[in-house]
């Protein structure tokens, strides 16, 4: 298991002046992005350093983000819902410095939903990839817990309620 993923799952966080989250973005950001993509700021939450955002699009879908960033860095996770895909779409960013890591967003089998340990691990091949120093891997991940939970239980908010629009599209006329 390689040295970052080790430190970071292991929960060790060390208090780097370099990788602490960055000011509170201005809240009008999530607004007027979710508004020029048709759609509206459903909720947004800040919490141990990450920003949690769901949002819906102007196709109908409902996303949830959480991000981190600071000096020099930033991560996201990010999962969409929409009543015509397979199922959810799911993708991870990273970028430490000049070295920029992740994948593009693609729809995922529901079964087999990404859960903090899938993500946490996803962030460690990007720190590995990107020769992240392990002390700053795990100082990114401070809060991780506590915002994937948050963002896990939107998700699951957001999932509800796309079945149920797909539902209800199904039973139209019946």
């Amino acid at each position: 298991m390689p040295v970052a993923w080790r430190l970071a799952s292991a929960g060790l966080l060390v208090g780097l002046a370099a990788v602490q989250p960055a000011a509170a973005q201005p809240a009008d950001r999530e607004v007027r992005a979710a508004e020029e993509a048709g759609g509206r700021l459903i909720r947004r939450r800040d919490v141990g350093g990450w920003r949690i955002v769901y949002f819906s699009e102007g196709d109908g879908g409902l996303q949830v983000r959480m991000t981190r960033r600071g000096a020099g860095y930033s991560l996201e996770y990010h999962v969409s819902y929409w009543r015509g895909n397979g199922g959810p779409v799911r993708g991870a960013a990273f970028r430490d410095r000049d070295c920029r890591s992740g994948e593009a967003g693609s729809i995922q089998d529901p079964a087999g939903a990404w859960n903090a340990e899938v993500v946490r691990a996803r962030f460690g091949e990007y720190f590995d990839e990107c020769e992240t120093p392990a002390a700053r891997a795990a100082a990114m991940l401070a809060g991780f817990d506590r915002a994937f939970a948050v963002m896990a239980a939107w998700a699951g908010e957001a999932a509800d309620a796309t079945a149920a629009e797909a539902e209800a599209i199904a039973n139209h006329g019946r």
